[in-house]
């Protein structure tokens, strides 16, 4: 006899919202998101800046820029990208 064990997971990212930090307006997702730079991006999926970096290059993520100019990433399309991967295969 053999039993059939499936375990589900649900993984939530907290991003804490600092004075400095703003929601922008995402074109590509169409919502207000917080923009992370590289660094904090690739902080929370656990990979170099250089891999985020490629991904971005790829679409797997959005760039936008900052009200300061500068070039950062969309949060929520982190947050998509992470639960792609983290669904289970057919």
């Amino acid at each position: 006899m053999t039993r059939e064990i499936i375990i589900e997971t649900t993984e939530h990212i907290l991003f804490r919202q600092s004075a400095r930090d703003s929601l922008a307006w995402c074109p590509r997702c169409g919502c207000q998101t917080r923009l992370l730079s590289l660094e904090e991006a690739a902080s929370l999926m656990g990979v170099e800046p250089a891999v985020v970096d490629r991904w971005v290059r790829q679409g797997k993520l959005h760039l936008e820029a900052s009200d300061h100019g500068f070039l950062k990433v969309c949060a929520n399309s982190l947050s998509l990208m992470r639960a792609r991967e983290n669904e289970p295969e057919e």
